[in-house]
């Protein structure tokens, strides 16, 4: 392989082709997620991600049923796309807890984290039993002039997250 990524963001219907091809070029190391959306209705989830489906008639599912199908297809993580903040907090609470009961061990919210919300966040996937919780702060912690992260705000999400808050 010419690239051995870390971390390959992908949506339900293209992580399991990713992560056969990415394991076929020996990049064994590397953390295929895939991403689902939440509905509203905590225990159901969108699998309908891609770009064909997602512009059609939803794929929404029971939660623990689209965590096993990604079980059965040997993918380590779950991208939660998009929470908008806090308003998927309930969502992200039964998806945590069938991530938990069906053996998956990471979680990865995104959308809308910022540092006023990251630690909820976090502390919900971990009370849930999670092994790993990989929350995507995008740019709430870019400095908007000069696009580089703000260490500052880096330092205080974490601090955020250590304190519980």
């Amino acid at each position: 392989s010419l690239t051995n990524p870390g971390h390959v963001n992908q949506t339900f219907t293209g992580a399991m082709y990713t992560e056969g091809l990415l394991q076929g070029r020996g990049c064994n190391e590397t953390v295929t997620n895939c991403m689902i959306y939440p509905t509203g209705t905590p225990g159901m989830v969108q699998i309908s991600t891609g770009a064909v489906s997602d512009s059609h008639k939803k794929g929404i599912v029971d939660v623990e049923t689209a965590v096993c199908m990604m079980r059965d297809l040997n993918l380590p993580s779950i991208k939660f796309f998009n929470m908008q903040g806090m308003k998927y907090i309930e969502d992200l609470k039964v998806l945590a807890e069938a991530c938990v009961t069906c053996g998956l061990p990471i979680l990865e919210p995104t959308g809308g984290i910022d540092v006023d919300n990251i630690a909820p966040i976090v502390k919900v996937c971990l009370d849930a039993g999670m092994e790993r919780v990989i929350p995507h702060i995008y740019s709430s912690i870019i400095d908007k002039e000069t696009k580089v992260t703000d260490t500052r705000l880096l330092k205080q999400a974490f601090d955020n997250i250590k304190a519980g808050r």
